[in-house]
C-alpha cells in the first residue's frame, strides 16, 4: 500500500494554520492584558485617624481603599453613592473636614490610595437619602468610583443602610 503524501501534507498544512491562528489570538489577548485597568476596592466603615502632634484629637472616618492591580495608571476623578433610578450623589471631598486625599488623584500600577469621608457626615447623608427615599434602607449602600476615561468601578458597604442610621442614633 502506498502512502498518500498529498493527504498527509494537507493535514499538516491545516494543523499549522490552526496553530498560527491560536498564536495570533494569544498575541492579541496579551496585548490587551498588558494595557488593562483593574481596580480592587474595599469599603472601610471605621477608620480612626489621629495626628501624631495632637494625640487627643482623633477623628472617625469611613473610607475606600483603592488598589491598582492593572498595568496602567488610573486617574480617579469621582467618588459617589449610587441612588435609585441610576442617579448618583457625589461625595464632595473638598470640604475641609471631609477629606484627606483630594480628587482627582492618579494611582500608579501596584499602588493604593485611601479616600476618607468623615463618618458623622456619612451617617447624616445616609439618613437624609433614606428620608428622601433615594436609597433603599434594607440594602447595602452602592458606591462608585469613576476614572478620567469614564469607566465606573462599583463596590458596596459592609452593612445595610439602615444599620448606619441606627448606629448614628445610639
Amino acid at each position: 500500500m502506498m502512502t498518500d503524501w498529498v493527504a498527509i501534507s494537507a493535514i499538516g498544512t491545516c494543523c499549522s494554520a490552526f496553530a498560527t491562528f491560536c498564536a495570533c489570538i494569544i498575541a492579541l489577548w496579551q496585548t490587551r492584558y498588558n494595557n488593562r485597568k483593574e481596580l480592587k476596592i474595599f469599603f472601610n466603615e471605621y477608620v480612626l485617624l489621629s495626628h501624631p502632634m495632637i494625640p487627643k484629637e482623633e477623628q472617625i472616618f469611613v473610607g475606600a481603599t483603592i488598589i491598582n492591580k492593572g498595568n496602567r495608571p488610573v486617574n480617579i476623578t469621582e467618588w459617589s453613592f449610587e441612588l435609585k433610578n441610576n442617579k448618583k450623589s457625589v461625595l464632595i471631598l473638598n470640604y475641609k473636614k471631609t477629606y484627606l486625599t483630594q480628587l482627582p488623584i492618579t494611582i500608579e500600577p501596584e499602588q493604593k490610595v485611601e479616600l476618607y469621608y468623615e463618618r458623622h457626615f456619612f451617617e447624616h447623608n445616609i439618613s437624609e437619602l433614606i428620608d428622601d427615599n433615594l436609597i433603599f434602607k434594607n440594602k447595602k449602600i452602592k458606591f462608585s468610583i469613576r476614572d478620567a476615561t469614564g469607566k465606573v468601578y462599583v463596590f458596596y458597604s459592609n452593612k445595610k443602610a439602615e444599620k448606619y442610621i441606627k448606629q448614628n442614633k445610639n
